[in-house]
């Protein structure tokens, strides 16, 4: 749901290329999620992490870059 809110946005201010590397890194850190939980259920936040941080690292540099503007 993060992903829905904040992809739209980060792809109108940082440009459209960065959608299919969003997406791509989300499937793949998603897979990992899922062999962590099947070995391990700790190792699952490893997965979790690294498809939920690119998420939020893109929504912040794009509210930074909308709201500081051009000069």
């Amino acid at each position: 749901m993060l992903a829905l809110a904040l992809w739209p946005f980060a792809g109108w201010a940082l440009g459209w290329g960065l959608l299919p590397w969003l997406g791509l890194s989300f499937a793949l850190c998603r897979v990992l999620f899922w062999i962590g939980y099947h070995a391990s259920p700790p190792l699952r936040g490893f997965g979790f992490a690294a498809s939920f941080y690119p998420t939020m690292v893109a929504g912040i540099w794009a509210l930074g870059v909308s709201l500081g503007g051009s000069s």
